[in-house]
């Protein structure tokens, strides 16, 4: 009879070890999906940003330009 639990012991623990082992590869599956999707929103969200930058950049420029053009007045002759 103690040999027999010993075995239905043994067994449990088996299906224990490979429920557990299932557990931690769906976790660690989720893990790196959650983690790639962040990566992704981080790529997708600088872009953005660069894009807005840029623009911002050039419409300074633009300002810039134009202010420069209109400050500049010509020589008095004399």
């Amino acid at each position: 009879m103690a040999e027999r639990s010993k075995q239905t012991r043994a067994q449990a623990e088996v299906a224990f070890r490979k429920a557990q082992k299932a557990e931690r590869d769906k976790d660690k599956s989720s893990a790196m999906q959650e983690y790639e999707s962040g990566i992704e929103a981080t790529r997708k969200k600088t872009a953005r940003l660069k894009e807005l930058r840029l623009a911002k950049e050039a419409e300074d420029a633009k300002a810039a330009a134009k202010g420069a053009a209109k400050k500049k007045k010509p020589a008095p002759k004399g």
